[in-house]
């Protein structure tokens, strides 16, 4: 079972007259992040991986210190995070396979993964090939054949429908659980996925409210 994630961070945004400001702490499982658009839940996401520049604070899995407010400690690579962003972040001219054999850990193979999440059959595929949903489900095999210790996810079945979307999304709660990680999954959807019974945070104008 893996250590809580405990943040304590504020990024200076000029969207928002004081910043955004966010201190709560995640056990393993998941964690929704609710919020409108452009109310900080993607930045806040890039401040606990170590991506934000305006970021300040303390940010801790267990008692492994990441950053405090004065320095970083521990690079974002050496974080163990298994991350899907929007825009997703693959690489374009290399195979579905290529790309979660890159970061892949031990543990199943990178068919394995792609199986997993409903994406076998874009193996041989060249990324820069894929649709909007084929990419997020190569991502997703991805972030976990790295076998994280955190995992954030923005918005990874906003290009799924339906039934595929129904089949990726338990993929992902399986993977997680197995995984016993804290993982933060930024939605608009949370009744739409069946997720009305997990743990939420709501994000407004850069303030975090319970």
């Amino acid at each position: 079972m893996s250590a809580a994630l405990a943040v304590d961070v504020r990024v200076d945004l000029p969207a928002f007259p004081s910043g955004l400001e966010a201190r709560f702490s995640l056990p393993p499982g998941v964690t929704v992040l609710r919020g409108p658009s452009g109310a900080g839940k993607s930045t806040l996401l890039h401040a606990i991986a170590g991506l934000s520049e305006h970021a300040r604070g303390e940010v801790r899995l267990g008692d492994e210190v990441w950053c405090t407010r004065e320095r970083t400690l521990v690079p974002p690579e050496r974080r163990g995070l298994g991350m899907v962003f929007q825009p997703v972040a693959l690489f374009p001219h290399r195979t579905a396979a290529q790309n979660v054999e890159f970061g892949r850990q031990g543990g199943p193979s990178a068919l394995e993964w792609l199986t997993r999440f409903a994406a076998a059959d874009l193996a041989a595929r060249q990324v820069g090939t894929l649709s909007g949903g084929e990419a997020q489900r190569v991502a997703l095999a991805r972030a976990f054949a790295c076998q994280p210790r955190l995992v954030l996810l923005d918005e990874p079945f906003s290009a799924l429908d339906g039934a595929l979307r129904q089949t990726v999304l338990q993929a992902t709660l399986a993977a997680i659980a197995a995984l016993g990680c804290p993982a933060l999954l930024v939605t608009h959807e949370l009744e739409g996925l069946g997720l009305e019974g997990l743990p939420a945070l709501h994000l407004a104008r850069g303030v975090l409210e319970p």
